[in-house]
Parts: C-alpha cells; sequence; structure tokens
C-alpha cells in the first residue's frame, strides 16, 4: 500500500523518521528511506540510467512525484541511478499500483522489486 507506514528491518540501524512519503526523491535521504522498508515489501522500478541528472529532471516534472524515489546502485563497475516509486506490501499489490500510474510511467513498462534486491543495489553502491 501506498503511503503504509513501513516496517523496519530487524539488526538495521535505527534511521531517523523513516516514512514511505513526504521526503526528499533522492540522495542519501531516498536512499535511508529505502533501507528502512521491510525487506519483503515491494516497490515498482520505473527506469534507471547512467547519469543521475535527467533522472531527476524526469521526478520534478511528474505529477507524482511525492511517491519517487531515485537512488544510486553499481552496474558494471559504474554507477547506476534508479527511479522507483510507492511502497506495496507484496508484488501482487505492485502489479495493482502499475495500474494507478500517470500514462507516461505505465509507457515505460514498470515493474515490481523486492525492496531486498534495492537495498543490496544501495549497498553495494556505498561499499565501493
Amino acid at each position: 500500500m501506498i503511503g503504509s507506514r513501513p516496517k523496519k528491518n530487524k539488526g538495521e540501524a535505527s534511521k531517523a523518521s523513516v516514512r514511505a512519503s513526504g521526503v526528499s526523491s533522492s540522495g542519501e535521504q531516498a536512499e535511508n528511506v529505502l533501507l528502512g522498508f521491510n525487506a519483503n515489501a515491494y516497490v515498482l522500478q520505473l527506469m534507471a540510467a547512467g547519469a543521475e541528472k535527467p533522472l531527476m529532471d524526469y521526478i520534478d516534472e511528474q505529477s507524482n512525484k511525492k511517491n519517487l524515489r531515485l537512488y544510486r546502485g553499481v552496474r558494471n563497475g559504474r554507477s547506476w541511478y534508479i527511479i522507483v516509486e510507492g511502497y506495496y506490501v507484496d508484488r501482487n499489490d505492485a502489479l495493482a499500483g502499475i495500474s494507478k500510474l500517470p500514462n507516461a510511467q505505465r509507457a515505460n513498462r514498470p515493474w515490481p522489486k523486492k525492496v531486498a534486491s534495492v537495498q543490496q543495489e544501495i549497498k553495494a553502491y556505498l561499499a565501493k
């Protein structure tokens, strides 16, 4: 469910006021929010690229930008930037969430992505 308060992972360092919405859409704050999500939950991956600025510009143009987060990962040894949307308790909720996205985002063929995978990508980036 979008807007639901995510459950923290056991053993995860306490994050100041981690919430599913109303936070910066990119950078460390967005990554901290994603790291605080329940690892068994899902987000929708909208797009990814090797440059951050075009994705930030894309987010700024979106009507649902408060639900979008940009995080950093690593692909082929290089920085990779990924936009995800929402917070869904399971894969079926995430699939249902696709129909609620703006048309332009649906046209990019978003897909459900397990939060555990997102968290692994963020941690790989932070470790490099």
